[in-house]
């Protein structure tokens, strides 16, 4: 039954997903054409003004990637809203389906489309900066490829220093989770509070979930400098390990929280109308 609520979720945001690759693949090709133009033209008196022309076209597509990934999220938590708070998501509760699994596979789906976008995002930036560069300026790339190289091999970061890193990584990985999981609790929660401006409701319960996060992660970093170390601007890598277990922990404990609270709304207090 979760595989076949997958596909259902699958195809509903199948053409808005076709759309959005669309964009991806028009804006990196255009950046990665505009950029080879540039490097044709020399800037000169009667060129500068068309090179000036193109360098704020590049600058503008190099954008286009970042808003199409906030669009993503959007559009992934508005699709949330319309099937459980629309005409169609009336359909959708009266799915012989528990609610438990309802919830899961709505984000899952969520999470599937959301990597789906974080990949074409690293993908268009990846030809917009680095195509060029692999082109025509392979001594630069040849460069980069080398300190890489050293920093995975070279011994001036320590085994703590290691850990931290790997410890981050994991941490932007289940920060990532949490921003779905956290959108859709504040579209439950929002919709259940204030159930005439379900909408509305979603938007204020999501601006406030956003800067607990963020004061959380402020008073974090803080309490780690000042109670373990007597000093916020101490960049050790003892303080840099804690604060990578105390983040993670932080953020494996939104994701719990979260869900339980979305889980607990959605399965016993949210009601059909």
């Amino acid at each position: 039954m979760l595989k076949s609520l997958l596909y259902y979720e699958y195809r509903g945001l199948r053409r808005v997903g076709t759309l959005l690759l669309c964009l991806y693949a028009a804006a990196a090709v255009c950046a990665f054409g505009t950029a080879l133009l540039l490097s044709f033209l020399e800037v000169s008196d009667k060129l500068v003004f068309i090179y000036s022309i193109l360098v704020m076209l590049y600058l503008a597509l190099l954008v286009v990637p970042a808003v199409l990934l906030a669009v993503s999220y959007v559009l992934v938590i508005y699709r949330f809203y319309a099937t459980v708070f629309t005409d169609e998501g009336y359909l959708t509760l009266m799915l012989p389906l528990p609610r438990a699994t309802l919830l899961l596979g709505k984000l899952m789906a969520g999470l599937i489309f959301m990597a789906g976008a974080v990949v074409c995002t690293v993908a268009a930036y990846f030809t917009a900066l680095g195509g060029p560069a692999l082109i025509y300026d392979t001594a630069t790339v040849s460069l980069i490829l080398d300190f890489l190289w050293e920093l995975l091999t070279a011994s001036f970061m320590d085994a703590v220093s290691w850990v931290a890193f790997a410890l981050t990584l994991v941490d932007l990985l289940v920060r990532g989770v949490a921003t779905v999981v956290l959108g859709y609790a504040a579209v439950i929660i929002g919709g259940v509070v204030m159930r005439r401006h379900k909408l509305l409701g979603a938007v204020l319960f999501a601006v406030v979930i956003y800067y607990i996060r963020e004061l959380l992660d402020l008073a974090l970093s803080l309490i780690v400098g000042m109670v373990f170390f007597n000093d916020v601007t101490v960049l050790g890598s003892g303080y840099t390990l804690t604060v990578s277990i105390l983040s993670l922990l932080l953020s494996l404990g939104v994701v719990s929280v979260g869900y339980f609270v979305a889980h607990r709304i959605f399965t016993r207090r949210l009601e059909l109308e």
